[in-house]
């Protein structure tokens, strides 16, 4: 859930883009992509930093849990006596 609320915050005030690739051969500048990748790895993050206040990470948790908790509820055979 994670990379999910993250890049839904970034892209409030940005445009993102995830992009999945299946594979490393082949792939054009890859090697370059995976030694800057190493490379930041090393480095101190930038102060482009993202993130969100306590108080609403901590109700997007609360929230997930809620859902996961119903939806476990609904789809529970044989263990439902009483509605939540």
């Amino acid at each position: 859930m994670g990379i999910y609320v993250s890049a839904g915050k970034l892209s409030q005030s940005n445009k993102v883009t995830l992009v999945w690739i299946p594979g490393h051969h082949g792939i054009t500048g890859n090697a370059e992509a995976d030694g800057l990748a190493k490379r930041g790895t090393n480095e101190v993050p930038s102060d482009q930093t993202a993130s969100i206040p306590f108080a609403e990470g901590k109700e997007v948790i609360k929230s997930h849990l809620r859902w996961e908790y119903l939806n476990r509820w609904k789809t529970c055979k044989g263990c439902c006596q009483s509605e939540p």
